[in-house]
């Protein structure tokens, strides 16, 4: 069934497949830098979107493959890659979502610490202060998932629109020499 499904609906199986391989692979990543020891929230956890790119750029590439000869404009490149995007922010978002909930507690805790640590740290106005500090106590594992999936979807926009333009395929016609087109006139 998954394999008729698949095989008649390209761009359905090329994005669910490479998004939820990029979402996979960014969340193992995630899981191997808390595993080395290395704060998860730091910079290091950008990579990820490096991850995601890839996957996405992949995925693109897959999907112009598949249609071999046949023209293959922006917006065909940009759905794609978009849609593998969505897929795999959404995904990981779910992923993170469970990994602060249940599997990985700690990691949480961790995280609202360290913020409230930075709040201390850079306390100017004493009212903030305490406003800060008590919607720190409110956050919840969901706040961070959804804080992931805006913080990765808006950046993921630029590669998104950069691989649509780098993987189009434009008509012959359009990319002959003057010097061509005047000798085929004549």
């Amino acid at each position: 069934m998954f394999n008729s499904i698949f095989s008649e609906r390209p761009f359905l199986a090329t994005t669910l497949v490479f998004g939820a391989l990029a979402a996979l692979n960014s969340f193992l990543f995630f899981v191997f830098i808390m595993g080395i020891g290395v704060y998860p929230f730091s910079s290091v956890h950008l990579l990820e979107i490096v991850i995601i790119a890839f996957f996405i750029g992949a995925g693109v590439w897959y999907y112009r493959f598949l249609l071999a000869e046949q023209e293959f404009i922006f917006f065909q490149g940009a759905g794609i890659a978009l849609t593998i995007s969505v897929v795999s922010v959404v995904l990981y978002s779910i992923l993170m979502y469970f990994a602060m909930s249940s599997w990985f507690p700690q990691v949480f805790d961790l995280h609202i610490a360290t913020q409230e640590a930075a709040v201390f740290a850079d306390r100017a106005n004493i009212k903030e202060y305490e406003l800060i500090l008590k919607n720190l106590a409110n956050t919840k594992p969901i706040h961070i998932a959804i804080d992931e999936f805006i913080k990765k979807g808006f950046i993921l926009t630029v590669p998104v629109i950069a691989l649509g333009v780098f993987f189009r395929r434009t008509d012959v016609v359009a990319l002959d020499t003057r010097e061509e087109t005047e000798k085929k006139k004549k």
